[in-house]
């Protein structure tokens, strides 16, 4: 994750990648931020949504 922009906001945070949560209502978002190691959250925002 050299030089990502979540290294960066763990940095910027005091905390360490893994103690980090996105949450997002965009699918693409998510799996980024899985595959650099961050923990996720997917808000579903469609009206079908339960």
């Amino acid at each position: 994750m050299e030089g990502s922009s979540y290294r960066y906001a763990a940095r910027e945070c005091g905390v360490q990648e893994n103690d980090m949560l996105l949450v997002a209502v965009h699918p693409w978002d998510i799996r980024g931020a899985a595959r650099a190691g961050l923990r996720t959250a997917w808000v579903n925002r469609t009206r079908t949504a339960p």
